[in-house]
């Protein structure tokens, strides 16, 4: 199946009902899918970067792939805040 093209500027908010559909369209542009991360809402407070968005987006990219590097590359975070996170959230973790 095609996706449009999908541009920052163009596409909706990111929107839990939304993410499945743009992260679909945006899986092989890695620099595409960090600028709607940029967009993505608020951190809720978080500093590290982990926010709820980046976590699904780590998650799905992992679990398809295999790959820590390749789901950090998608995140926009690196692989070593991942494994501190994976030692330090049990949920996490475990996902």
């Amino acid at each position: 199946m095609e996706h449009a093209q999908i541009s920052p500027e163009t596409a909706p908010p990111l929107t839990e009902e939304n993410l499945d559909q743009l992260v679909a369209a945006l899986r092989s542009d890695p620099q595409t899918l960090a600028a709607f991360i940029e967009r993505a809402s608020p951190n809720n407070g978080r500093t590290d970067g982990w926010t709820p968005f980046a976590r699904r987006l780590f998650l799905e990219v992992l679990a398809e792939t295999g790959r820590v590097s390749r789901a950090c590359e998608y995140a926009q975070l690196t692989p070593q805040s991942a494994y501190k996170l994976r030692a330090r959230d049990p949920l996490f973790a475990a996902s």
